[in-house]
């Protein structure tokens, strides 16, 4: 017990403050992590939505032989889709696509469909 000489307290407080002082920058740290995150996860969910609609239109337009389809909504787990048709030429349609999170995010997209190829030819996004 003799042989401390008052050197292990000041030791411990520095030992101490740097744990403190890397714990909070740390915490500094994963607020802005965690809404990047989130945002990001938002992002892929809307970008997801537009990939499932353009999907599922590219089944049903070359089926649509009266041309009757110009409006409708999707329902999806993680949000919904409403579209717009609108015939460009004879075997050519325009179609809007506005996409909606369950979270709120938004997003709208453009693209041109071959009807006669039953493909996508040029997308846009807004």
């Amino acid at each position: 017990m003799n042989n401390q000489k008052g050197m292990v307290f000041p030791i411990m407080m520095v030992v101490a403050a740097a744990f403190i002082s890397a714990a909070l920058f740390a915490i500094d740290q994963y607020v802005p992590d965690r809404k990047f995150h989130k945002e990001t996860e938002e992002k892929l969910v809307n970008d997801h939505l537009l990939k499932l609609a353009a999907k599922d239109l590219s089944i049903m337009l070359p089926q649509d032989i009266t041309g009757k389809i110009s409006t409708g909504i999707f329902f999806y787990q993680n949000g919904d889709v409403y579209y717009q048709v609108k015939k460009q030429g004879l075997a050519i349609v325009q179609v809007t696509i506005f996409a909606t999170t369950k979270s709120g995010r938004r997003s709208e997209s453009i693209f041109i469909f071959n009807l006669s190829s039953a493909k996508i030819t040029e997308w846009r996004e807004r």
